[in-house]
């Protein structure tokens, strides 16, 4: 027998993962005991007869069975990705975590279980999608996936050296995407390490509805943003603060989501900062409390960077070269006063204290996203065959959703899509090449992107606007 929405929250603790509501924070949520944490698992651990994995299956069943016009609805819910998620800045992380809660929630009325704890897809340890989600008739199968059962998502973007590069990152924008003053269409931003590596290509790799702003109707949808959602975690866990600003904590995401009984409710960004204090925490986390949150951001400094605004466009037969000149004044720059007394040395740069990094923008949406880009700083004889352990590679890029068009909600006109952003880290690839004591300094830099295909029918091809190359200065 189902159990009515009405009634489950009377007779359950469904509160438990609840959030700020109508710009009201739970009080009781910051003083919740350790031991009253919910555990969400690694899916790789749980049996199809696993309680979460069954009750997942049954919720997805019960949603599917409603009609679309209903909030609590599986078409619904996809629906909500589709005209609100930001991508591509800082809103990303915090409006995803509000959607799994939110979604968490209805999980647990569809399927009459208060106990139910969303699982979360491990892809770097398990890259397959899971077994549990394959086969005809199964619910939580989607017959749009370009990805087979035996199609690993790649090491390039999910394996255990990318993540441990991600979870290393200090500031907060390089780690979860950059300052925007709105979640769609971002005003500023940028995409960030944790959103356009694994994030993006796992959703790319994919394919079918998980390649589009249609993911989630695509049940792995929920266990791969769990997993972003857990990577955060473990990135605060790890003595990292997320950003401070004020703007951007109190921003508000407006009857975005809806509770169990369809009604709309807001959410602070603030709110979503720490997933202990929404009642909740992963297996791979430690059950603790107030762990210490170091305050680190990396600012640009703005006077002074080279720059190259010749459109170029990168094809799997021939790379985009960015040719940046000015490297001798950049090189000298580093060892001088710069931007109002702030004195950048190659010591700093090697110790960590400033950053170098690679600044794509002004791309065109692909359109096709069945292809990704390796970016490399003056490589020889670049090649789509170029293997990513050249000294030369600096990082890949790949795209989700980038030919959306944005809309607020359903009554809004759509806008054309927005163009592309992305922030690479250089400092390795360009430290030694700036430094004022080599001689090995030239006056060109050379920026070259190549365009990798996923598949031998792709096309493979992106056009860049713009290319930067800027010193950012360690704050906190």
């Amino acid at each position: 027998m189902q159990i009515k929405r009405r009634n489950f929250i009377k007779s359950s603790s469904l509160l438990a993962g609840s959030v700020l509501l109508a710009g009201k924070e739970l009080s009781w949520a910051k003083s919740l005991a350790a031991p009253a944490l919910r555990v969400r698992k690694n899916v790789a651990n749980l049996s199809p007869t696993n309680s979460d994995l069954s009750l997942y299956s049954k919720a997805v069943q019960v949603m599917k069975q409603r009609p679309a016009s209903d909030p609590t609805s599986w078409h619904y819910q996809a629906s909500i990705h589709y005209n609100f998620c930001p991508h591509g800045n800082w809103f990303f992380l915090p409006w995803h975590r509000a959607y799994l809660l939110k979604f968490e929630e209805i999980c647990r009325a569809a399927c009459g279980n208060p106990a139910f704890n969303l699982p979360y897809w491990d892809w770097t340890t398990h890259p397959t999608i899971p077994a549990s989600f394959w086969g005809n008739g199964n619910v939580l199968f989607d017959n749009t996936r370009q990805a087979g059962p035996t199609t690993p998502m790649p090491a390039e973007f999910v394996g255990p050296p990318v993540i441990a590069t991600i979870l290393n990152l200090d500031s907060y924008e390089d780690f979860g995407s950059y300052k925007a003053v709105s979640q769609r269409p971002p005003s500023g931003g940028g995409t960030g390490q944790l959103e356009g590596r694994p994030h993006n290509n796992v959703h790319g790799r994919i394919g079918g509805n998980m390649g589009n702003y249609w993911s989630p109707l695509d049940p792995i949808f929920w266990l791969h943003h769990a997993n972003i959602d857990r990577l955060w975690a473990t990135w605060n866990d790890r003595g990292h603060q997320n950003s401070t600003d004020v703007p951007y904590n109190n921003y508000v995401f407006k009857q975005n989501f809806h509770n169990i009984n369809g009604a709309p409710v807001d959410i602070v960004v603030k709110s979503m900062m720490n997933e202990r204090n929404l009642g909740y925490m992963y297996d791979t986390q430690h059950n603790i409390l107030n762990i210490p949150r170091l305050a680190s951001t990396f600012n640009i400094i703005s006077n002074d960077e080279l720059v190259s605004t010749a459109s170029a466009t990168a094809t799997k037969q021939a790379p985009a070269v960015f040719s940046l000149a000015g490297a001798q004044r950049f090189s000298n720059l580093m060892g001088h006063k710069i931007n109002k007394g702030n004195a950048v040395t190659f010591d700093q740069i090697s110790t960590g204290k400033k950053e170098i990094k690679i600044i794509l923008s002004d791309i065109v949406p692909p359109g096709k996203e069945d292809f990704f880009v390796r970016v490399f700083v003056d490589a020889p004889d670049l090649t789509v065959n170029t293997p990513i352990t050249d000294p030369h590679y600096v990082g890949s890029i790949s795209f989700f959703g980038s030919n959306h068009v944005m809309k607020m909600d359903n009554n809004m006109e759509p806008m054309p899509p927005h163009r592309l952003k992305f922030v690479l880290d250089a400092t390795r690839n360009l430290s030694s090449h700036f430094s004022v004591s080599t001689n090995k300094v030239s006056d060109e830099v050379k920026v070259q992107l190549i365009a990798v295909p996923m598949n031998e029918n792709s096309e493979a091809k992106l056009t860049t606007g713009k290319v930067e190359i800027v010193i950012a200065e360690k704050a906190g």
